[in-house]
């Protein structure tokens, strides 16, 4: 079981560093994210390792953009949710 997680943004895959970052960010939080309002007891035991730290490998010089990135996916990730 894997509780840290490291993605190497090779070129981004021809995209935005920022937008990649953000993009696997935002990935990362929705996987992670469990629907036990209305599961048992048993469900919740049985969830495996839970992803704490994700580190993306950035080429040189793209650092800050993927900052920026994974800042913009982490806010919008803890928005309440609609009403």
């Amino acid at each position: 079981k894997v509780s840290a997680l490291a993605i190497r943004m090779d070129g981004a895959w021809g995209m935005d560093p920022a937008l990649a970052a953000q993009a696997l960010v935002e990935g990362t939080v929705l996987a992670a994210w469990r629907f036990l309002e209305l599961k048992n007891k048993d469900a919740e035991d049985d969830l495996g390792t839970e992803v704490t730290e994700l580190s993306l490998l950035v080429e040189k010089g793209g650092e800050g953009e993927a900052r920026t990135g994974a800042r913009i996916a982490e806010a919008i990730s803890t928005l309440p949710a609609p009403l």
